[in-house]
């Protein structure tokens, strides 16, 4: 299209740039939609029907009434705290009338009164310092999710100061097998002088890997192989791991989790997601968002495209999901093996 060409010259390109504009805009359009599906697809499989209700509720209540929409939160955070504490408190309920569930506990049982509860201090670096998230008063497997006999030998990556294994300890039929490992060196050496005592089948190792708020005086390490053979283990239980590790270290970690793991054995995780869609400012490579630009590992969101992604890698697979009671909290992940029979 030159200068001077004429009006019946001119139109026929004209023609042909704007049906070559639509062709594009069409094209645009169709990804764009395709995007959407996608978004609606993964929204509908990992939020639960009343999440999606909750969040069209809370919005209106915050746009048209927010005293209201104050007060109402106020009421809920205090609802979800309290019927958490109920849940852990369950199993003493559970016990028939009539019935000491000491007196009649499994010989494997340990007597809770015989078992030290963690200090204080300790149990501050772990998180939820209530007695009520250490115990097991009702003897019963502290997952009801895991089949029974996954616990015959457990692993427990970043065990603390034996929370979980004080728990295990307190089952009818507790491992016959049991090792935990954790950066902190005070708690684990907690664990050695208070726990392993009371029952030889629990060890605990510290493992020699930074961490800026649990572990700022060891080895720089970023990650360090686990001292542990091939296949050692029926139930692996990562609670509170995923969620601050950065990226390269989740999936050092994950691998050698799947190395650690039976062929029918299950790994019991949680973790943080987010959704990429919706931080179009990430690049390709960039797959988690931190909340502390001091130490990133407080805590740590993965987009959950990627994390499908990675336990695909490393010949895992999600068995099932137990979406957390308050949103956006960490999500309880059961993975098995790629190999496994379907559960």
């Amino acid at each position: 299209m030159g200068i001077g060409s004429s009006p019946g010259e001119i139109a026929p390109q004209v023609d042909q740039r704007l049906a070559k504009a639509h062709e594009e805009l069409a094209n645009v359009r169709a990804e764009l939609e395709n995007e959407r599906a996608t978004r609606r697809a993964l929204e509908l499989q990992l939020t639960p029907l009343r999440y999606r209700i909750a969040d069209a509720f809370n919005r209106f209540l915050k746009r048209r009434v927010p005293p209201l929409h104050r007060m109402a939160k106020f009421v809920t955070v205090s609802c979800v705290q309290w019927w958490q504490q109920e849940r852990k408190a369950k199993p003493a309920q559970l016990v028939r009338a009539g019935e000491n569930s000491l007196t009649n506990a499994h010989p494997q049982q340990a007597m809770p009164s015989t078992i030290p509860m963690p200090p204080i201090k300790l149990r501050t670096i772990v998180g939820p310092t209530d007695p009520v998230f250490y115990d097991n008063p009702g003897g019963d497997f502290i997952y009801p999710s895991v089949p029974a006999h996954l616990y015959e030998s457990v692993f427990d990556f970043g065990c603390g100061c034996g929370r979980v294994a004080r728990q295990l300890m307190l089952q009818r039929e507790s491992p016959r097998r049991y090792l935990g490992i954790d950066a902190n060196r005070e708690m684990v050496e907690w664990c050695q002088h208070n726990l392993t005592p009371l029952n030889p089948a629990f060890h605990f190792e510290h493992h020699d890997v930074f961490s800026k708020t649990c572990a700022p005086e060891n080895s720089p390490n970023r990650t360090l192989p686990i001292c542990a053979p091939d296949g050692a283990f029926s139930l692996i239980i990562a609670h509170s791991i995923f969620t601050h590790l950065l990226q390269d270290q989740t999936e050092f970690y994950l691998r050698e989790l799947r190395r650690l793991l039976r062929p029918d054995g299950m790994i019991r995780s949680t973790w943080f997601f987010f959704y990429r869609q919706d931080f179009p400012v990430l690049a390709d490579h960039q797959n988690t968002l931190f909340v502390n630009e001091n130490d990133p590992a407080q805590a740590v969101y993965y987009d959950y495209g990627y994390f499908l992604r990675e336990v695909a890698s490393t010949a895992l697979r999600p068995a099932y999901f137990i979406p957390p009671q308050v949103k956006n909290f960490q999500w309880e992940v059961f993975l098995v093996g790629i190999s496994s029979p379907g559960r």
